[in-house]
C-alpha cells in the first residue's frame, strides 16, 4: 500500500505514483481494489481518489506549463506537499442552486433559461 518518495525516501501512499511502468501501474491497480475489497465498496471515492488524480496532473505538469510555466511548478510542489504529508483531499462536482424552487441551468440576472449561441476555440498561449 505504499511505495519509496522519490524525493524524501519515507513511505508514501501508492495512491501517489506516477506509474512509469506496467509493474508501478499494477501495483496502484492492487492497492485500489484492496481499498475496495477492505470496504465491500461501500466508499465510492476512497481517500486516494484525488491522490490519483493529482499524480496523473503531476506527470502532466509539461502541459500545464505550456503558457505559464510558474502552473506546472506550483502544480508539482503542491502534489509534492499532499504526498509527503499524506493528504486526503476531496471534491465537489455540482452546480451551486441558488433557489429551490428553481431546476435546471437558470440565468437568475435575466430570469430566463441561458442558451449557448457561440462556438468553443482554443486560445493560443500569450506571447
Amino acid at each position: 500500500m505504499t511505495y519509496i518518495s522519490p524525493t524524501s525516501g519515507d513511505r508514501v501512499g501508492l495512491s501517489f505514483i506516477i506509474p512509469r511502468t506496467k509493474e508501478e501501474l499494477e501495483a496502484r491497480r492492487v492497492m485500489m481494489l484492496n481499498w475496495a475489497r477492505t470496504t465491500c465498496g461501500m466508499m465510492g471515492r476512497s481517500p486516494d481518489f484525488m491522490n490519483v488524480t493529482f499524480a496523473a496532473w503531476a506527470g502532466a505538469a509539461e502541459y500545464f506549463a505550456q503558457c505559464r510555466p510558474e502552473f506546472g511548478e506550483n502544480l508539482r510542489r503542491y502534489y509534492d506537499y499532499i504526498r509527503e504529508n499524506d493528504l486526503t483531499l476531496t471534491h465537489a462536482l455540482i452546480n451551486l442552486q441558488r433557489s429551490r424552487s428553481i431546476s435546471g441551468d437558470f440565468n437568475l440576472e435575466e430570469g430566463s433559461p441561458k442558451v449557448w449561441s457561440g462556438s468553443v476555440t482554443t486560445a493560443a498561449c500569450p506571447k
